[in-house]
C-alpha cells in the first residue's frame, strides 16, 4: 500500500492526507454499492417498474425535444446591435442576453458614477461571465463622455481656470517600480487603499515588466490605468525578483499571482519525478501548463 501511495503522489501531486482521503472515499462507495446490492437481492417486494420508468422517460424526451424546437425559433433568438454600456436600458440589456440580476448589477454600478472607458471594463461587474463579453465585444460602442465635453466650455472665473491648469499640468514622470505610496498617490483617482494595493501587488509579481499589468490589479480603473502609464516608466535595464523554479518549495511557488496552489503542487510533483528543469520549456511537459503560460511566467523564473 505504501508503494501505491508513492506512485499516486507522485503522478497527481497529491499529499498524505489527501490520499487517505481518497481512499477513504473509494472504500466509502464500495460500502454503499455493497449495501444496495444486498438490499435489492433480499427484498420481499425487487424493484419491477423498470417498463413504466422507460415509458415516463421517453414522454419526458419527447417534451424536451419539443422545448428545444421552440427555443430555436427566430422569436427567441438574440438580435445583437450595437450599444453604449454607459447609457443602454436595463431592458436593452436583457435583450441582449444578459440576466436581470447582472443587468441590474451593471446599472448601479453606473450609478455609483463608474464609467465604462472601453470594453473590458464589463467584466468588471461582479459575476459578468467572459463567454458573453466575447460575443458582445464586437457590438459595444464608447461614446465620448458628457462630462470632456463640459472642459471645453469658456472658463469665467480666474479660481476654476487655475483649477484647470492644474490639472492639465503633467506630473514629473516616475519610476513604476521604484514609486511609494506617496507618489502614487499624487496621480488623480488614487487613494490610500489603491496605492498600497500596487505596490503589495508589484511586490508579490516581482516588479512590473510592462505597464499593461496594472489592468491585473483588483479595482484599478482603466481610466486610472491610463494616468500611471503615462506618467510612469519603466526602466529599460530593469530585471523583475526571479523564483528558482528547481530549488523553490511549493508555498513559495503558490505565492507568485501568475501560478496557482495545483500548478505549484504539480511542478514540484514532476521536478521530483524526472529532475531539473533546464529551459522555460521543458515547463510544458507538466500537466495543465501551456506555452502562453510559460510565455507569461518564462521573465520570472530562472533556472
Amino acid at each position: 500500500m505504501t508503494s501505491i501511495r508513492k506512485v499516486w503522489m507522485m503522478m497527481f501531486g497529491t499529499s498524505s492526507s489527501e490520499f487517505a482521503g481518497f481512499r477513504l472515499l473509494a472504500f466509502t462507495a464500495l460500502i454503499c454499492w455493497v449495501g444496495l446490492m444486498l438490499a435489492n437481492h433480499f427484498s420481499k417486494s425487487p424493484y419491477d417498474s423498470y417498463e413504466k420508468d422507460a415509458m415516463l422517460l421517453d414522454s419526458l424526451l419527447l417534451v424536451m425535444d419539443k422545448n428545444q424546437l421552440k427555443v430555436g425559433t427566430s422569436e427567441n433568438r438574440i438580435v445583437y446591435e450595437k450599444f453604449d454600456p454607459n447609457t443602454v436600458s436595463e431592458e436593452k440589456l436583457i435583450d441582449l442576453g444578459l440576466t436581470t440580476p447582472l443587468a441590474r448589477r451593471l446599472i448601479n454600478y453606473r450609478a455609483t458614477g463608474a464609467h465604462f472607458s472601453n470594453p473590458n471594463d464589463l467584466l468588471k461587474i461582479y459575476g459578468f461571465p467572459e463567454p458573453l463579453f466575447t460575443q458582445l465585444e464586437p457590438y459595444i460602442i464608447i461614446k465620448p463622455s458628457s462630462k470632456l465635453k463640459k472642459a471645453i466650455l469658456p472658463v469665467k472665473s480666474a479660481s476654476v481656470e487655475n483649477k484647470i491648469k492644474k490639472v492639465e499640468d503633467p506630473l514629473p514622470a516616475f519610476d513604476l517600480n521604484n514609486a511609494d505610496t506617496s507618489i502614487l498617490k499624487t496621480i488623480n483617482g488614487i487613494g490610500s487603499k489603491l496605492s498600497s494595493r500596487i505596490v503589495k501587488y508589484r511586490t508579490s509579481l516581482g516588479g512590473f515588466i510592462s505597464k499593461n499589468q496594472l489592468y491585473e490589479i483588483y479595482r484599478l480603473d482603466s481610466g486610472v490605468v491610463e494616468k500611471i502609464s503615462k506618467t510612469s516608466i519603466i526602466a529599460k535595464d530593469f530585471q523583475p525578483t526571479k523564483i528558482n523554479i528547481n530549488k523553490a518549495t511549493k508555498e513559495q511557488l503558490a505565492t507568485h499571482p501568475y501560478i496557482n496552489w495545483t500548478q505549484a503542487k504539480l511542478i514540484i510533483a514532476y521536478r521530483n519525478q524526472h529532475g531539473a528543469f533546464l529551459i522555460p520549456n521543458d515547463l510544458v511537459k507538466v500537466y495543465s501548463i501551456d506555452k502562453n503560460w510559460v510565455k507569461k511566467n518564462a521573465p520570472y523564473l530562472t533556472f
